[in-house]
């Protein structure tokens, strides 16, 4: 029997709460790993309010971890842990065992890199629950924690941050057992070396990009987590818009308009290669067809996490891209299709008399976004692609 164990009664509680605030619960995994705690994973599938895979743990809470004096007052020594996964993550290979092939003394793993894949979000819910028990330990909200290697072949990721729960309130995330004792829930964020290095020294720029742009969820593409790919993202308007207040009067997606110009004209001149245009056929049928019926500033911010990325170019037109429509904002290096976004919203205000003064320089974020600002902002890029064509000959 575990040392540590809710009781029937308490169990139900945390499993009505998780229920309540997270959803029906599909699968029920047992840690059989676990020797100290009675500890279990609940499956929650993807809803259409959650479109995302819940695994969060139970029983890990029966463990009262002991805080620092400085944590007492302000975080929960009972905890629980969860991580949200894509809807399209393999959930059946990530709860399953893995199988081997005996021959003679050695076991050669059946489809071992493709389990790998699927299941290390399952492992690391399961290592970092029992780590407090087993280690005389303890988590609280922003621990960060490094393995300093790949959590598996598939993901650039070499550990996480835990953070509030994402998509429920402060309250839900608190379950209190019938003897008022109280249980918090922890999220776990997977993320990488060089934002862990970041996020310690208090530059957390590359964490707020997962967060603003759902990456509270783990991705199975890698992709979208490989940042020297990017050639602009909209955190780097979003940061400004908030620095200085504006984002009420502009609204969030006004960082993405520009970006969603360049990508709807990207579309419309062939220009996204093959793996681009099978992965998102339905959105680019919709721009070709009804332009109307897309909004590419949601799509650039939800599908594409707030990026826009080379890998998504033809090979051919790489080259245009980094030439004209790269954006190192910290780097202070821009090419001539910003500075002609920039140009044009200056110019649209001045010849309506509009006062600018109090859009601290960030005009452009403050054009509405109509097909006109489409058709104005095509033909400038127009104009750039056959100059830069003319620079090839």
């Amino acid at each position: 029997m575990a040392k540590y164990s809710f009781s029937p009664y308490e169990m139900q509680t945390v499993e009505d709460h998780i229920i309540k605030h997270f959803g029906s619960i599909s699968r029920i995994i047992p840690v059989e790993e676990s020797e100290n705690l009675d500890l279990r994973i609940f499956v929650i599938e993807p809803t259409k309010e959650r479109d995302f895979y819940t695994l969060i743990t139970c029983g890990m809470g029966a463990y009262k971890m002991e805080l620092p004096d400085d944590f007492k007052d302000t975080d929960l020594d009972r905890i629980e842990l969860l991580i949200y996964l894509s809807p399209d993550w393999n959930m059946d290979l990530a709860l399953s065992k893995p199988t081997g092939l005996i021959t003679g003394e050695t076991v050669t793993p059946i489809f071992g890199s493709m389990y790998d894949e699927w299941n290390y979000p399952v492992k690391v819910l399961k290592n970092l629950a029992q780590a407090p028990v087993d280690n005389d330990s303890y988590f609280v909200m922003g621990n960060i924690m490094d393995d300093e290697e790949p959590l598996s072949p598939s993901t650039n990721d070499t550990g996480g941050i835990l953070i509030s729960p994402a998509y429920i309130s402060e309250e839900e995330r608190i379950c209190t057992l019938p003897d008022g004792e109280k249980v918090g829930f922890l999220q776990i964020m997977p993320i990488q070396s060089f934002e862990i290095d970041r996020a310690a020294n208090l530059d957390q720029s590359l964490i707020f990009h997962r967060m603003i742009f759902h990456n509270f969820i783990v991705y199975p593409d890698r992709y979208l987590y490989d940042y020297e790919d990017i050639f602009d993202e909209g955190l780097a308007y979003l940061i400004p818009l908030y620095k200085y207040n504006l984002v009420q009067q502009t609204g969030e997606l006004a960082a993405f308009n520009h970006m969603a110009v360049l990508l709807r004209w990207l579309i419309e001149n062939d220009l996204l290669n093959d793996s681009f245009k099978a992965k998102y056929s339905d959105e680019i049928n919709k721009v070709k067809t009804a332009p109307e019926s897309i909004d590419l500033r949601l799509f650039i911010a939800d599908k594409l996490i707030g990026a826009l990325r080379c890998s998504f170019i033809k090979e051919e037109a790489v080259d245009f891209i980094y030439s004209y429509c790269f954006n190192d904002i910290q780097g202070g290096e821009k090419g001539d299709y910003y500075d002609a976004v920039e140009n044009y919203a200056v110019e649209y205000f001045e010849e309506n008399n509009i006062d600018t003064d109090e859009m601290c320089d960030l005009e452009f974020l403050f054009m509405e976004y109509t097909e006109k600002y489409y058709q104005d902002i095509s033909k400038i890029l127009d104009e750039l692609y056959k100059e830069w064509q003319e620079e090839q000959e």
